[in-house]
């Protein structure tokens, strides 16, 4: 989806931010724009942080017997 936003927001060499960012495709049959895609991955990844940076807190936090 990425790849097919930039070729139809690519012109004369230069990228048009609004075009990429607006462009709408269908993503497990759903109608979603690149920055819908974007923010939905950004959150997910900082939910997988949030749940890393909390393990490894209670690893290093662990008494040792």
């Amino acid at each position: 989806m990425l790849c097919r936003a930039a070729d139809k927001a690519f012109k004369e060499q230069k990228l048009d931010a609004n075009l990429w960012f607006s462009y709408q495709d269908k993503v497990n049959n759903q109608e979603i724009t690149v920055l819908q895609l974007k923010a939905e991955r950004m959150a997910q990844a900082t939910i997988k942080l949030r749940f890393l940076i909390l393990q490894a807190w209670q690893e290093a936090n662990k008494k040792v017997p």
